[in-house]
């Protein structure tokens, strides 16, 4: 078996090499095109930016709508918490007879009524 040498060095060809490929394909440059990759790179960072710009307002837009959603609850639950502490203000405050028979009386009354039943001489 014949062996093909490498006309250039004159070793031998590489084993996947039959000669009708013309051999390794030319180096690439080394040379990087400089503008090329700075255009490309403002581009990207003027695409980001527009993205930003185009963008931003829309999700301003609905933050506002969502606070304005959540300031809104927030209110009508401060209304049920005043309406319900009104309530508590007039239990102990007011007299009145419950629907069981029993009677209700302000808490500053109650609270002297059992300092005196455990207290008898004050």
């Amino acid at each position: 078996m014949l062996e093909k040498k490498d006309a250039a060095q004159g070793a031998p060809a590489a084993h996947g090499d039959h000669g009708h490929h013309g051999g390794l394909p030319p180096p690439e440059p080394d040379g990087v095109h400089v503008g090329k990759v700075f255009f490309w790179g403002v581009l990207s960072f003027a695409a980001v930016l527009a993205s930003i710009f185009a963008l931003g307002p829309y999700f301003w837009v609905n933050r506002d709508e969502v606070v304005r959603a959540q300031v809104g609850e927030r209110s009508s639950m401060t209304d049920v918490a005043r309406a319900l502490h009104a309530d508590e203000a007039a239990r102990l405050t007011q007299y009145a007879k419950k629907a069981d028979g029993t009677y209700q009386i302000p808490i500053e009354q109650a609270m002297q009524l059992v300092q005196k039943e455990l207290d008898p001489n004050h």
